[in-house]
């Protein structure tokens, strides 16, 4: 399955039933599998049958019900703090004590909250937009991390 949209492309291959790649804008398995169900706009092509040219190993097996739940699950605590999270291009810089800001609650515990703050620390200024492409983790789990991160801050 190939897919593209306004953000990028990526693709899934499956195997036996079970997804076995998954490949998003540099991003693998797991991950590009919550970035691709993350997706709002785009479209994809069915491929039946092996093509030439893919060499990349089949590694894994990729539980999608648990990834699509995740992915859910990442949807609704973005939309819990739309309100906290950056806008794509605005600039973000690091204020106040970082223990306070990193400080997070148990469903948050798998956010790379310590990178994306690295990250505005060493480059003031940078944007969510730069975050997504230097966090090799899916677009909403930086924009979670982010939105997060605004939030303890606004407390």
């Amino acid at each position: 399955l190939t897919l593209r949209a306004p953000t990028g492309a990526g693709r899934i291959r499956m195997q036996d039933g079970m997804a076995r790649v998954a490949t998003w804008e540099g991003i693998v398995r797991r991950e590009a599998l919550l970035a691709i169900f993350g997706l709002k706009q785009g479209t994809f092509r069915f491929v039946t049958a092996f093509q030439g040219g893919d060499t990349t190993p089949m590694v894994e097996d990729l539980d999608v019900n648990q990834v699509l739940i995740e992915a859910a699950r990442l949807e609704d605590e973005l939309e819990k703090r739309r309100e906290h999270l950056p806008a794509t291009g605005a600039p973000l810089r690091a204020t106040g004590e970082t223990a306070d800001v990193l400080d997070r609650s148990a469903e948050l515990h798998d956010l790379p909250m310590e990178q994306v703050l690295g990250l505005v620390q060493e480059s003031p200024g940078i944007r969510v937009f730069d975050l997504l492409k230097k966090v090799q983790r899916a677009p909403q789990v930086i924009r979670l991390a982010a939105a997060h991160l605004v939030g303890k801050r606004d407390r």
